[in-house]
């Protein structure tokens, strides 16, 4: 594995992530986590992202404290030999 192709699938990961959000407001969108998969033949890149709530959506009492702004985490499986995407997966943690 190269760096130039683990840039190049972190890259694909923001760009997915951006696109699948791009009818709402995500900012300060930061790198993760970066792994291999247990079979070895993809990358899993965690991103994750702030945006505000949607109106109407109800929120865990944290988030209206903090102006109805949430955390996002999203893990995208990158195919490592054709660096091409297959999958996003939501993460989510206890205090969510």
């Amino acid at each position: 594995m190269e760096k130039s192709d683990i840039k190049t699938a972190v890259k694909t990961a923001s760009n997915i992530v951006n696109d699948a959000y791009s009818s709402q407001e995500i900012f300060d969108i930061l790198l993760e986590e970066i792994k291999e998969t247990n079979d070895g033949k993809d990358w899993a890149i965690t991103i994750s992202f702030k945006r505000k709530v949607p109106e109407g959506i109800s929120v865990p009492f944290t988030s209206i404290i903090n102006n109805r702004i949430e955390n996002k985490f999203k893990t995208i499986i990158i195919d490592q030999k054709s660096l091409e995407f297959k999958e996003m997966i939501h993460r989510q943690f206890n205090n969510e």
